[in-house]
C-alpha cells in the first residue's frame, strides 16, 4: 500500500495550522458523511471525494486548515494524505495537537465500511507508528468517545476492535493493496493508471503482462476515445513524417464517442496486441479546467 500525497489528490488550500511534536499520543477515528465512492477503477470518483471533503473543510474551518483530517481513506481502500503529519488539523475538538485523524470517506452510520477500508486503516496504523508519527498502532476510539457525535458511524465504531487486532499482524499483513492486485483487486493501479488531460491528444501506451482489459474513464461530463492496436512488439524505425512507431496492426480500432461521467469504458484486449495509441477528446469543464482529468488504466 502507499499514501497519496497532497499534490497527487490537488490540495488547493492549506495542510494545517500549528507545528507539534511527534510522536502523536492519540489516533482517532471519523467519517466523512459525504458521498462514497465506489470500489473500481477508474479512481477519479476517489480523488473528487478527497477534493470535496477539502472544500467543505476550508469552508467551515478556514482554508489554513483545508482537508481537515490527518488522512482519509475510500471504500477501494486508497489512503490521501490530509493535513500534515506534524501540524493541528481541525478533526477531534480538544485533542487536535495531541491526535491525529484517520477519515472513512461515506456515512458509516447507515453503511458498512469495506473490508478494504479495515486493511487499510490497520496498514496506516502499523506505518505510522514504524514511521514514529504515533505511540502505537492502535485508534484510541471513535470521535463519539470525546464528544456527543455519531461519528465514525455505528458501523465503522462497531469496527474499530477488529482493526485495532488486524493491526497487531506484522507489517505488510492485512488485506489486498488497491494497487497490486489480490482476491478483491485485479487492477495495477499505481502502476498503470495515466491522467487524460482536457481536450484533444494522443498518446502512446504499451500494455503491462498480464492485462486484459484497457479502461478509460471520464471523472465528469463526458469524453470520447479511440484506441489503434498494434503489436507484436515496438520497432526501433518510426515514420520520417509523423514519427510514430511503425508497427503492425493487429485489430481493428476501437471507438467509444461518449464516455460518460463515472462510467468507464472497459476494453477487451485482442490477442497478439502489445500497445496502443490512444487518442481522445475530453472538453474542459467550464470553470473547472484543472480540477479534472480522465483517466486511462489497465484491468487484469
Amino acid at each position: 500500500m502507499r499514501i497519496i500525497p497532497r499534490e497527487e489528490w490537488g490540495a488547493r488550500h492549506g495542510d494545517g495550522r500549528y507545528w507539534t511534536t511527534l510522536p502523536a499520543s492519540e489516533v482517532w477515528l471519523h467519517h466523512s458523511v459525504t458521498v462514497a465512492p465506489d470500489t473500481v477503477p477508474p479512481w477519479t470518483d476517489d480523488f473528487e471525494a478527497i477534493r470535496t471533503i477539502e472544500r467543505i473543510g476550508a469552508q467551515r474551518f478556514g482554508s489554513v486548515y483545508g482537508f481537515p483530517y490527518t488522512f482519509g481513506i475510500t471504500p477501494a481502500g486508497l489512503i490521501f494524505e490530509g493535513h500534515h503529519i506534524a501540524k493541528t488539523g481541525a478533526h477531534t475538538y480538544g485533542h487536535n495537537t495531541i491526535g491525529r485523524a484517520i477519515c472513512l470517506v461515506g456515512n458509516y452510520e447507515t453503511d458498512e465500511p469495506t473490508e478494504l477500508q479495515l486493511d487499510a486503516v490497520a496498514w496506516l496504523l502499523r506505518h505510522g507508528q514504524a514511521q514514529g508519527w504515533w505511540r502505537e498502532a492502535r485508534l484510541d476510539g471513535g470521535h463519539r468517545d470525546l464528544t456527543a457525535t455519531a461519528c465514525p458511524g455505528r458501523h465503522a465504531y462497531a469496527a474499530i476492535p477488529r482493526i485495532n487486532a488486524r493491526a497487531t499482524q506484522p507489517i505488510g499483513g492485512g488485506g489486498a493493496s488497491p494497487s497490486t492486485g489480490g482476491a478483491q483487486r485485479r487492477y495495477l493501479q499505481e502502476e498503470s493508471t495515466m491522467q487524460l488531460q482536457p481536450g484533444k491528444h494522443g498518446q502512446y501506451r504499451s500494455i503491462p503482462d498480464g492485462a486484459t482489459r484497457v479502461i478509460v474513464g471520464c471523472p465528469h461530463g463526458q469524453m470520447s476515445a479511440r484506441i489503434i492496436w498494434h503489436g507484436p512488439g515496438y520497432p526501433s524505425t518510426h515514420d520520417m513524417d509523423t514519427r510514430w512507431p511503425d508497427f503492425d496492426w493487429v485489430a481493428k480500432d476501437a471507438v467509444h464517442n461518449t464516455i460518460h461521467r463515472l462510467r468507464p469504458w472497459r476494453v477487451p484486449i485482442p490477442e497478439k496486441a502489445t500497445g496502443f495509441a490512444l487518442y481522445w477528446d475530453y472538453p474542459p469543464v467550464e470553470g473547472h479546467y484543472d480540477d479534472y482529468t480522465g483517466e486511462v488504466s489497465f484491468e487484469f
